[in-house]
């Protein structure tokens, strides 16, 4: 006497649904990444500033919220991309959190997320962008704010280049 029950339809279909449930969550959290990319941050607003000022480098201030799912694509998509990442190092980068800094959104008159801020050595807005950022979008971005900048040439620090094609 066997007390085996056999295998329907229905408990595959249960079994391939968790399958396809652990996976997708799975995928999601390697996918997630950290706040920020894959961008060098910087630890604080008040030393960036300092920092700028004393380097004369551009401030790039990106305004997120822990929830923001647009602030987590752009994380995933733009700020892993190698060439955003090559043409940021010119910025002094911080991120700002909204649950976290509520007075530096206030400050910047900041109303919704993900929101990027170019800002000259001064402390000056030179550019202002809101919502989802596309990495081509992010790289002109990044070209006009440097023109708003309106470094003196003399002043623009030096920085070294990596060839196009490694030998």
């Amino acid at each position: 006497m066997s007390l085996k029950r056999p295998i329907t339809y229905k408990k595959i279909q249960r079994l391939c649904l968790i399958g396809i449930v652990c996976l997708t969550g799975f995928a999601g959290a390697m996918q997630g990444g950290k706040a920020g990319g894959d961008l060098v941050l910087q630890p604080s607003l008040e030393a960036a500033r300092q920092d700028a000022k004393r380097l004369n480098r551009p401030l790039l201030l990106i305004f997120s919220s822990p929830g923001c799912g647009w602030c987590k694509k752009m994380d995933v998509e733009t700020f892993t991309d190698p060439t955003t990442l090559f043409a940021t190092k010119s910025y002094l980068v911080v991120r700002v959190d909204s649950s976290t800094e509520e007075n530096v959104f206030r400050l910047y008159g900041v109303s919704e997320t993900p929101t990027c801020l170019f800002l000259d050595p001064q402390g000056k807005e030179t550019r202002r962008m809101s919502g989802f950022i596309s990495s081509s979008t992010f790289l002109s971005l990044l070209k006009d704010a440097g023109k708003n900048a309106q470094l003196p040439a003399g002043k623009r620090p030096r920085y070294s280049t990596l060839p196009l094609f490694f030998p």
